[in-house]
């Protein structure tokens, strides 16, 4: 499908072009200190796939990094992986840190989002794919870590 300059595109091809797959409110991927939470996003078909590019994984929430005392801070960070249906998940990119709370260092605390790319393989057009999404929480003793998810979409593109 192409879109042309002068063309009025109807709904169907504008939908065709950006595909918002999934919102995800919950908790599912919320974590605490010590814990890693983890939330599997709805798969996606290889017929929404065939057209496309990549995958924009979206991760807004708010993050939680308190110093406690020794031995050390704190840091609260988000990962997403990606799989073909019937296959094993891969990182996509390794954790990225939301909040951190260094040795002796004040309690940080911010709502943010982090976009991840992921590109669509042909083995993904042909399978489909799922995304899973995580979160972790460490730190010393006495220190505290959070994150709580506001949304986290997925997106296909062309």
């Amino acid at each position: 499908m192409t879109i042309t300059n002068g063309q009025v595109a109807d709904a169907d091809e504008v939908l065709q072009i950006t595909k918002i797959e999934e919102i995800y409110s919950g908790a599912g991927f919320d974590c605490t200190l010590g814990v890693t939470g983890s939330y599997e996003m709805t798969a996606i078909s290889a017929t929404k796939l065939v057209n496309a590019s990549y995958i924009n994984i979206s991760i807004t929430g708010h993050a939680s990094a308190g110093y406690g005392g020794t031995p050390g801070g704190a840091t609260v960070q988000v990962k997403a992986q990606i799989k073909e249906t019937g296959g094993a998940y891969g990182d996509v990119v390794a954790y990225k840190t939301m909040a951190y709370s260094g040795v002796g260092g004040e309690s940080n605390q911010s709502s943010q989002t982090y976009n991840i790319i992921a590109t669509v393989t042909a083995g993904m057009k042909t399978n489909g794919c799922q995304v899973k999404v995580f979160s972790t929480g460490s730190g010393g003793a006495g220190s505290t870590a959070s994150f709580t998810n506001i949304q986290t979409f997925l997106e296909v593109k062309p």
